[in-house]
């Protein structure tokens, strides 16, 4: 019988260490997908407001000045302006690449440490580009239907340089 309670014990303890395994590991998942990256992205007035909402952007729009036509008109592309978490902006990203109609989206980090998205007309559509200056360019395809997680990790690598 004490053979029975040693492996009981021994059982329980196993369980006991792939459970506490399992939430430190989510954890750091969560922790790493939640952290909160400065962003410039560079949208076209009419996925603006979509990208806000997928973002739960709480930064600011700005219009561009510089792409109004007249003063009546509003600006053709908005600039938004905040912190937004990086686990979030890698699927909104994923989501946009597939709608977006004016080609690819490049992905850049400026010196004062935000990340740039722009929009790229010249890029076959669908296409995200992620920058990270002179390391090689991570380039998805639309083709190649992307996964979230090898976004976060091209997004993770540039936000440390």
């Amino acid at each position: 019988m004490s053979i029975f309670i040693i492996k009981r014990r021994e059982f329980l303890g196993g369980l006991a260490l792939a459970v506490f395994s399992s939430l430190f590991f989510n954890a750091l998942v969560s922790a790493k997908q939640e952290q909160a990256v400065t962003i410039e992205w560079y949208v076209p007035n009419e996925q603006s407001v979509d990208i806000q909402e997928s973002l739960e952007f709480k930064g600011q729009a700005i219009p561009d000045e510089s792409t109004r036509e007249n003063d009546r008109s509003p600006a053709l592309i908005y600039i938004l302006v905040g912190a937004v978490a990086l686990g979030t902006l890698a699927e909104t990203l994923l989501k946009v690449y597939k709608d977006w109609k004016y080609g690819g989206i490049i992905v850049t980090k400026d010196k004062k440490g935000k990340l740039l998205i722009k929009s790229e007309p010249s890029l076959d559509r669908g296409t995200i580009i992620v920058d990270q200056g002179k390391e090689p360019k991570i380039i998805f395809k639309e083709k190649d239907e992307p996964k979230y997680k090898e976004l976060m990790d091209a997004l993770s690598a540039l936000e440390k340089k």
